[in-house]
């Protein structure tokens, strides 16, 4: 069983932005900058385009070229795009759809382009009430964690109203403070029911003093 709702068919060729320590998570939101004369290239191309790249962590940052990513990459749109006087763009991407790479593809471009496969959320056929029970105890866990947080209310009642099993892990797994290591074999995931699990698993270890959290970031989830 799938959960279609979260589907965007006709994305088979993306244009990559690998990064390292960053992973997008499908509904998670990413400001970021661009500045490099590939990348630019490729903004231009985008915003001409389908307004979609493909954020794709690198695996060890460094030579050689090209470097080395992962297999799966989270493609989001771009809006509230700006370019400043000096070429630069400013922008915040949307993510939209899990997708695995199947090959990269040559071009006269500076930068890279790769086709790719939409992941679909699985659903368990009978899982609907274990899936209730681990968003519960995964707010539970949440409300210990932002009890001294000026935006938990908000953030809280959001979650509440946020009844997909899907978006929901996924905007939990963007929104906390996790290890980019984590959030990748998150984003790997397709089955929701496995990433709610690994959720409540997670957020109970931190409730009870363990951190997976970044160690260079003392706060356990982002206001972003």
């Amino acid at each position: 069983m799938s959960d279609r709702s979260d589907q965007f068919p006709g994305i088979e060729t993306v244009r990559l932005f690998p990064l390292p320590n960053v992973v997008l998570l499908p509904n998670g939101l990413l400001p970021l900058q661009i500045f490099e004369p590939r990348y630019k290239q490729m903004m231009e191309d985008v915003l001409a385009d389908d307004r979609r790249m493909a954020i794709v962590l690198i695996k060890e940052p460094g030579p050689p070229e090209p470097t080395p990513i992962h297999p799966v990459a989270c493609v989001g749109e771009v809006f509230n795009e700006r370019r400043l006087p000096d070429g630069r763009f400013l922008f915040v991407l949307r993510g939209q759809a899990r997708v695995r790479i199947d090959h990269e593809i040559e071009t006269e471009r500076l930068y890279r382009t790769a086709k790719v496969d939409v992941l679909e959320d699985e659903l368990l056929p009978q899982g609907d009430m274990g899936r209730k029970l681990f968003q519960a105890e995964i707010l539970r866990c949440l409300r210990i964690l932002l009890a001294n947080d000026d935006d938990a209310d908000a953030f809280m009642g959001f979650l509440s109203q946020e009844c997909r099993p899907g978006p929901f892990s996924d905007i939990v797994a963007y929104t906390a403070r996790l290890s980019p290591a984590t959030k990748q074999r998150l984003l790997e995931t397709t089955s929701v029911d496995d990433r709610l699990q690994q959720l409540q698993e997670h957020l109970q270890e931190v409730t009870q003093g363990a951190d997976d959290a970044d160690p260079n970031d003392p706060r356990h989830f982002s206001k972003n």
